[in-house]
């Protein structure tokens, strides 16, 4: 029953015995991929570089034969997410995300399987049939075309005679010529209906104008969002334009600067302005700088200072600071002198902590924003009070001591803001080591017994416990995973033959998917089956293209990224092949005991007798291990 075949009688023969009706049915079902032909799927992935692609989206380092980084799909101190160039898959020890380079942009991009393929499909210059992948990927395409379209309406508007006034507004700012090219800058026209009217004859839609946020509809009637404003295009870091700010030009409008609204592609949330451009320095400093305006930025990148970046007009968030993590170790926040004290003690600073991203607070001169300190001072004061900058904890101690003698009770609230914060640092150590050098500087300042303080930080912990963020878990350690274990066995027999075919053939031969007991693993390996029937071979491209399904890709890749062990592989095979065997010869052991004793409570002799004869068979055979 258990009888080695040769590998070359190993393929299997014939579809029919893995028809999809019979076994679509189980936990682990195969989608179609967004009518995609599988061809086409695998030539995209054959075509894509994983490690050119994810070092768009943050930075990757070298280890050993693969590369590393900060996982950007969970909170982490520590790397834990791998990408593989020689299997061209990516995979997250920590929260178990992985797959191929579709998979990577489908979780990056938040959208449906036809898009990623579609996304990279065009960055390969593969043409794919319009319709082919659906409405959804279809709709953000065009949307990133209205907006790309509309940038450049803004960029024109500016350069010809109309655009005078946005020009002469950024000459009295400082802003260069060549600085407007960096950052594309615009102008939206005064009129009402300058972007609506020409963009039919674009073949725009009105809709897509609404969807794109360039439009206010109202009632039956609709007009410009943006006129007679200063344009900053709003880049992600894979240089796609996704929205705009808009800085008035009009000295009676309320709205001094608005942005784009919320749209498919447009989050203030989740956005930095000038991280395209910024990323690059970011990454060789490991530090990056946060002002709060848009020209604040252009003028430090103007001026050679081109690892800042700012939010669009929102506080710094956690979304924010998880997007950081992935290209800096340090952020320095910069603050205007007379109002740092208020913005210190913002909800942010608590998710810094949360998040372990080491934080500075640099101060300008009272009254003096980065734009006008670069312009007025010049850079090298700027970089002073970079260089001058400090620790959050030391910032907030500095300042109790200013209000100390003036205003006690402020100091003390500041104090209680310190705390609260160190109660909220993560790693238990690290979280010791800082209230003890508070504690001696406030006890040596205020004349404050440590006790008082220590019991002050309890409340403080304990308060932080029970108002934790729901859902927010610890990070993995590398190597840890959540998830449960696959069977041991059962793993290393996929792990080692999806790496050779040869193997795999070995395996086919004697293993059919109905005697993995884990639902996944046994999804895979009948994939691979069919596809290794289908060709004669196993191409990992296009097993990955195949399992398009989000928890079967995850899984894949963890298969593949798997490194540990001998590199004999065969010998490998051959050494967990028996002990599969024992537990498939268990499993049937098993089945038959509760099928006779069934055939029997029916009075079924003749069923029983030929369950019996395999029964019988086993023991004939010395059972499993010289038991039954």
């Amino acid at each position: 029953m258990f009888r080695q075949q040769s590998v070359g009688a190993a393929r299997p023969q014939g579809r029919n015995r893995f028809d999809k009706i019979q076994w679509s049915e189980e936990k682990w079902v195969l989608p179609v991929a967004g009518f995609i032909p599988e061809g086409t799927i695998t030539r995209i992935l054959e075509s894509t570089d994983i490690v050119e692609l994810v070092g768009r989206y943050f930075p990757l380092k070298r280890a050993g034969q693969g590369f590393v980084a900060l996982c950007p799909f969970h909170n982490e101190k520590t790397p834990s997410f791998h990408v593989t160039p020689q299997r061209q898959i990516f995979h997250c020890f920590g929260c178990g995300k992985g797959g191929d380079a579709i998979r990577f942009v489908m979780e990056m991009e938040k959208v449906p399987f036809p898009e990623a393929a579609e996304i990279l499909a065009e960055r390969c210059g593969i043409q794919l049939e319009r319709g082919a992948t659906g409405s959804s990927a279809e709709k953000r395409k065009n949307l990133y075309d209205v907006v790309r379209w509309a940038a450049r309406q803004f960029v024109g508007n500016l350069a010809s005679p109309a655009g005078r006034i946005a020009g002469d507004y950024l000459e009295r700012r400082g802003i260069s010529a060549e600085s407007i090219r960096a950052f594309h800058l615009g102008y939206a026209m005064p009129g009402w209906d300058d972007i609506a009217r020409k963009a039919p004859s674009d073949g725009i839609s009105r809709q897509s104008l609404e969807a794109t946020g360039l439009i206010v509809t109202k009632n039956d009637s609709y007009y410009d969002r943006f006129r007679n404003r200063v344009i900053f295009p709003i880049i992600s870091p894979q240089e796609k334009v996704v929205g705009f700010g808009a800085r008035t030009l009009d000295p009676n409008e309320n709205a001094k600067y608005i942005n784009s609204p919320e749209t498919a592609l447009f989050s203030k949330g989740k956005l930095l302005y000038g991280l395209n451009l910024a990323k690059n320095e970011i990454i060789r400093t490991g530090t990056v700088v946060v002002v709060e305006g848009y020209t604040d930025v252009i003028m430090a990148h103007q001026h050679g200072i081109t690892n800042v970046v700012a939010t669009l007009g929102t506080a710094l968030g956690r979304e924010h600071i998880r997007q950081l993590k992935r290209y800096a170790r340090k952020c320095t926040l910069v603050y205007d002198a007379d109002i740092a004290g208020q913005k210190a003690s913002d909800s942010s600073l608590q998710a810094f902590v949360e998040e372990e991203m080491e934080l500075d607070v640099a101060t300008l001169p009272e009254g003096k924003d980065p734009c006008d300190c670069l312009i007025e001072l010049g850079p090298e004061v700027f970089r002073q009070r970079l260089d001058a900058a400090c620790g959050i904890y030391d910032y907030k101690l500095r300042a109790v001591k200013a209000y100390e003698q003036n205003d006690p009770k402020r100091a003390a609230a500041i104090i209680d803001e310190v705390l609260d914060l160190i109660a909220r640092i993560p790693n238990v150590v690290e979280r010791r080591i800082r209230f003890d050098r508070v504690a001696v500087m406030l006890g040596h300042r205020l004349n404050a017994e440590e006790s008082t303080i220590r019991q002050r930080l309890i409340e403080k912990i304990t308060k932080a416990a029970r108002t934790a963020r729901p859902g927010r878990q610890p990070s993995a350690a590398p190597g840890e995973s959540a998830r449960p274990e696959l069977p041991s066995v059962e793993r290393e027999l996929l792990t080692v033959s999806l790496q050779q075919p040869e193997l795999f053939a070995q395996l086919a031969g004697e293993v059919r998917p109905e005697d993995f007991s884990h639902d996944g693993l046994r999804a895979i390996f009948r994939t691979a089956w069919e596809l290794f029937d289908e060709n004669g071979s196993l191409q990992p491209s296009a097993l990955s293209a195949r399992l398009a399904e989000s928890e079967l890709a995850s899984l894949l890749a963890q298969l593949v990224s798997d490194t540990q062990g001998s590199p004999d592989l065969k010998g490998r095979l051959e050494s967990c092949l028996p002990a599969f065997r024992q537990h498939k010869a268990r499993k049937r052991i098993s089945e038959l005991n509760q099928l006779m004793l069934t055939a029997a409570q029916k009075g079924d002799a003749e069923n029983f007798k030929r369950l019996e004869h395999e029964y019988l068979g086993y023991l004939n055979r010395g059972g499993i291990d010289g038991q039954v």
